[in-house]
């Protein structure tokens, strides 16, 4: 593995550092540091792609920085990480995403396995989160591929070897649920964790939603409404590459019938 220069190594971890803040400001900055930590070390893999990740969590999220052209922009430095060093669990991990959002869903789900494969090989490996965080990444694709069950067997693993893991795991198994029609369960995981953003109130109005529960679906909807005026299944469902589009129609049209305007 390629060993990056100091200068260029500092900006890339400042860069991790807004990514995770996982605002619309952090994530520009965190594109910017990106670009510059790889300009000052052309051969720093991680850089490209976590380049790529961010340009990707910009757009399915709908940051003001996003643009259409970043999904494929994004292939190109993902595929320029793994071309970089393709030891690396980390950007084959990368290339998985955005492969999966740039409609290839099988190709992006081998990447991920890839990644999972080169972290099992490496002799030095990062934090046991870094891992989890892996599965629950790869959950979320397989839900995007139409397999939702594979991915709450994969969150389930992630969450047993990491027992300290972060709200966003239950939020996952969550969704996972919801789309495997194990809509309690579903329920139980995406409430389980205080001060929820919007897009798993969303998750839990439609899992109440396909319970029968309108009365509570529509109460979730109004009170998210009170502090998000502009909320629109558009700007607050994310874009989500579902292989099987009638799952995203029937998601949304669940969301409109409790309230949320299209």
């Amino acid at each position: 593995m390629h060993k990056p220069d100091p200068k260029a190594a500092a900006l890339h971890d400042e860069g991790r550092r807004e990514f995770l803040k996982f605002t619309p400001s952090g994530n520009a900055r965190a594109q910017d540091l990106f670009r510059q930590a790889f300009t000052a070390d052309p051969k720093f893999a991680r850089a490209h792609g976590h380049l790529a990740y961010a340009q990707i969590v910009a757009w399915r999220h709908g940051f003001a920085n996003a643009k259409d052209s970043d999904v494929a922009d994004a292939l190109g430095h993902a595929r320029e990480a793994v071309g970089l060093d393709p030891s690396d669990y980390d950007n084959h991990w990368s290339l998985g995403a955005a492969l999966v959002y740039n409609g290839f869903h099988e190709d992006g789900l081998s990447a991920y396995e890839e990644a999972l494969a080169s972290y099992a090989l490496a002799t030095e490996k990062d934090p046991v989160d870094y891992f989890t965080d892996l599965l629950v990444e790869m959950a979320e694709t397989l839900i995007l591929c139409g397999r939702p069950a594979d991915g709450v067997r994969q969150v389930r693993r992630a969450k047993r070897i990491n027992p300290a893991h972060r709200a966003h795991y239950d939020w996952v198994l969550g969704w996972a649920c919801l789309f495997a029609g194990r809509y309690v369960e579903a329920l139980e995981a995406l409430t389980a964790r205080p001060s929820p953003p919007p897009i798993v109130v969303l998750d839990t109005v439609v899992a109440l939603v396909r319970l029968g529960r309108m009365d509570e679906a529509r109460s979730r909807v109004n009170a998210l409404r009170g502090r998000r005026p502009s909320l629109s299944t558009k700007n607050d469902a994310g874009r989500w590459p579902f292989r099987d589009r009638e799952a995203d129609r029937a998601y949304r049209a669940d969301l409109m019938a409790a309230g949320v305007p299209e």
